[in-house]
């Protein structure tokens, strides 16, 4: 997942600490995870990854 990894961590868990993002995800569950990224993509939160600011 490389620099996905932690953009996605913070974006579905609020913090840059959490269990593996593979094991946050299922734990989580396809409809919560998108739901939060999508909220956190909303609000401008998140920037493209491999994009200049």
């Amino acid at each position: 997942m490389g620099k996905v990894a932690q953009p996605l961590r913070v974006a579905v868990t609020g913090t840059a600490v959490s269990p593996a993002i593979d094991v946050t995800l299922a734990l989580l569950g396809k409809g919560k995870t998108l739901s939060e990224y999508e909220s956190d993509r909303d609000d401008k939160k998140l920037i493209n990854v491999g994009q200049k600011p």
